[in-house]
Parts: structure tokens; sequence; C-alpha cells
């Protein structure tokens, strides 16, 4: 989980939190508003217990704790402490130019033999490297990708599944505060 998602999350946590008083305000029916309430509190525990499930062992001692951990892992900076693997190899360019291309994961199928011809795809980074997306080998046609462990892609998923479920119990709070009853 990146700290976008963090932020993401805090942002939509705020979000229905601001929403959760305006429905109170404007006199939103009780029962629609904790029946919102009731099902995002149980729908947002799922992304925080498969967040501490997906951490590395070392980091779950420090991710649990407290009554309200599953709703405020996805919060919490140590939900992006998930280390994947880095892959790094130096590609020359036609006119002899060598570049680190870097990918996390593993390769799949299999890495490329050395001195075999790719065409990397990618981007550069802030850092100059690039982050490859995929490599084609140019004789064979052979394409070669960097495949996140399972866990990592759990991880992220969830990430995803928390932004998207605060938000949307912000937006149900809302329209319960706007739409005419």
């Amino acid at each position: 989980m990146s700290q976008n998602f963090v932020r993401s999350a805090r942002i939509g946590a705020a979000f229905a939190g601001l929403t959760l008083v305006f429905a109170i305000v404007v006199g939103a029916p009780l029962g629609m508003v904790l029946l919102v309430l009731g099902g995002a509190a149980i729908l947002l525990a799922v992304p925080g217990v498969v967040l501490r499930w997906t951490l590395p062992a070392e980091h779950r001692a420090a991710a649990g704790g407290g009554a309200g951990w599953p709703w405020t892992l996805p919060l919490r900076k140590i939900a992006r402490s998930r280390t994947v693997g880095g892959l790094s190899l130096l590609v020359k360019d036609v006119e002899g130019g060598e570049h680190r291309c870097v990918a996390q994961g593993e390769w799949a199928p299999a890495a490329p033999a050395s001195g075999v011809v790719v065409e990397v795809y990618g981007r550069r980074d802030k850092t100059g490297d690039v982050r490859v997306r995929r490599l084609a080998e140019v004789d064979t046609g052979d394409v070669v990708t960097p495949r996140l462990p399972g866990g990592a892609r759990l991880g992220r998923a969830a990430g995803f599944l928390a932004v998207a479920l605060w938000g949307g119990a912000a937006l149900a709070l809302l329209a319960l505060s706007i739409l005419p009853r």
C-alpha cells in the first residue's frame, strides 16, 4: 500500500466523518444513518483484516492492538510496510548508454538471459531508473513481465477497497442528507 493509498483512506474517513455530522445536522433519518454506519463498519473491517494478514510477520505485531485495529489499520503508515524484492538489471541502448532498469516482484515466466537483446517498456522515475512494466525479447518475441507476490497484490487490493468503502460510506451519508425524505 503506497503513501497515496494511506492519504486517500484518511481523506475518505474525514469526508465520511464530515458527512455524518452534516447528516445529523440536517436531520437525516436516524435509522438510515445507523444502517449506513453499521454496514460501513462491518465492510471496513475486511480490508483491515486482509492488510494485517498480508504484512510481514515482524510488522504484524505492531499493526494489531487496540479494539479498533481492523478499521484504523488502512489509515496508518504501517499498512504500507510490505516489502517486495526488487529486480535490477543494466540495459545498453543502441548508442552504448547504460540504463538501470528496476522492477518489483519476480520475472514471469523467467528472467531474460544475459546478453539477450530486449525492448524495455516502462517509464523513468525521479531517480532516473527505468521502472519496467515488461521486457520483450527481440529475437523470439517472448514477453517477460515482473509479477508481484500474491500477498502484495492482495494488500494493494485491500488498500483500494478501504478507499472505496470510506468514499462509499461518505456518499451514502451525503445522499441521505440531501435526498428528499
